[in-house]
C-alpha cells in the first residue's frame, strides 16, 4: 500500500536549527537576554516593558532605566489600576524627639498591605514627611499640627538625601500590579532621639505637657504609659476635638456612633470605665493633651476633625 502523497509541503531549514517566527531576523534594536534580565532585577517591572524601554533606547542600559522610572512616574504603567478602589493599606508613624507624623499609603488588598516591598514604601513616605517637617518653620503655639496639603504630599522625598517618592510609588504599583497611592500625612510638633517607623491599619498621634505632678501621681515611665493609654483611647474611640477636662462626661455606647464625634475629655475613658479621660487625666498627672492626629486606613478624610 502506498500512502498519498501530503497536499502541503513544508520546507525544512538546510542547518536543523527552527526558522525565525517572523520569518526575518530580528531587529536591530533588538535587546539581549541579559541586559533584559539586569534591567528586570533593577527595577522588577515586568518583562515586557523591560523589552519595550531596552527597544526605545538602542539597547543602552542606563538610559532604558531612566525610561521606565519616567514613564512608571507618569502613567503609574497600569491605567486601569487607578479606577480600582484601593481601601486597603497602612499607616505609619514615626517619632523624633518632640515630632510625630503619621502618613497613609493605600492599596487594594490586605495581601499586597502585607508585603515587606509594599511596608517599605510607607515606612520612605513616613520618613519623607518627616524630612519635610524639618525643614519646615515650627509654629509658635506649644502644639503645631499640619496636614500636608497636595503638592506637598507630591514633593515628598523617600528620607534625608532620597530619591522622589513618587518615583518609588509609581514602581511599587508596577511591581504589585496594584493602585498605591500616598493618601495624607501630617504631623504633630511640641516646643521643644529617634526612633523607628511603626506600621498598622489605625494610627494616632497624641501631644501632651505635664505642667506637674499630683500626689500619686504618674512619674517619668508612668506618664509615658498613660499617655500611650490616650492614644489608644483616640485610636479606640475616634473623638473630634481635646474638649475641656470639666465639661461633663459622656458615657460609652449611648448616642448615635457610640460617642464618636465627642471632645476627647469628655469621653469614658478606655482603661478606666466609669471615669472621664479629663478625669484620670487631672488625678495622675496633671497631664494635659494639647493635640491630636488620627488615621484610620482606607476612611475618606474630613476637614471637619481638629485636635482642638
Amino acid at each position: 500500500y502506498r500512502f498519498p502523497s501530503p497536499r502541503y509541503q513544508f520546507p525544512v531549514p538546510v542547518t536543523g536549527s527552527p526558522p525565525p517566527v517572523t520569518g526575518s531576523p530580528p531587529p536591530p534594536g533588538c535587546p539581549l537576554p541579559e541586559s533584559l534580565l539586569q534591567l528586570r532585577r533593577r527595577t522588577g517591572l515586568p518583562i515586557l516593558q523591560c523589552r519595550e524601554a531596552l527597544q526605545s533606547c538602542g539597547g543602552d542600559l542606563a538610559q532604558a532605566e531612566a525610561w521606565l522610572l519616567e514613564h512608571a512616574r507618569r502613567h503609574g504603567w497600569s491605567p486601569r489600576a487607578q479606577e480600582r478602589p484601593a481601601r486597603e493599606g497602612l499607616v505609619g508613624l514615626i517619632r523624633e524627639g518632640h515630632v510625630g507624623v503619621m502618613v497613609e499609603v493605600s492599596c487594594e488588598t490586605d495581601f499586597v498591605a502585607r508585603t515587606p516591598e509594599f511596608q517599605q514604601v510607607v515606612a520612605q513616605a513616613a520618613l519623607g514627611a518627616m524630612e519635610l517637617c524639618r525643614r519646615a518653620t515650627p509654629g509658635g503655639r506649644g502644639c503645631s499640627q499640619h496636614f500636608l496639603e497636595p503638592e506637598e504630599l507630591a514633593e515628598l522625598r523617600t528620607g534625608p538625601g532620597g530619591g522622589p517618592l513618587s518615583e518609588e510609588l509609581a514602581l511599587a504599583q508596577g511591581r504589585l500590579g496594584e493602585a498605591v497611592t500616598l493618601r495624607r500625612a501630617a504631623w504633630l510638633r511640641m516646643r521643644a532621639g529617634s526612633g523607628g517607623v511603626a506600621l498598622g491599619s489605625l494610627g494616632a498621634l497624641v501631644a501632651w505637657g505635664a505642667r506637674g505632678v499630683a500626689r500619686g501621681g504618674a512619674r517619668g515611665a508612668g506618664l509615658e504609659a498613660l499617655a500611650r493609654q490616650v492614644a489608644q483611647h483616640v485610636v479606640g474611640f475616634a473623638p473630634r476635638r481635646v474638649g475641656r477636662a470639666r465639661e461633663k462626661p459622656r458615657e460609652r455606647g449611648k448616642g448615635e456612633g457610640e460617642g464618636q464625634g465627642e471632645a476627647l475629655m469628655t469621653q469614658e475613658f478606655l482603661h478606666a470605665p466609669g471615669r472621664s479621660v479629663g478625669r484620670v487625666l487631672r488625678a495622675l498627672g496633671p497631664l494635659r493633651v494639647t493635640g491630636f492626629v488620627r488615621f484610620r486606613c482606607g476612611e475618606e478624610p474630613t476637614a471637619d476633625v481638629t485636635s482642638r
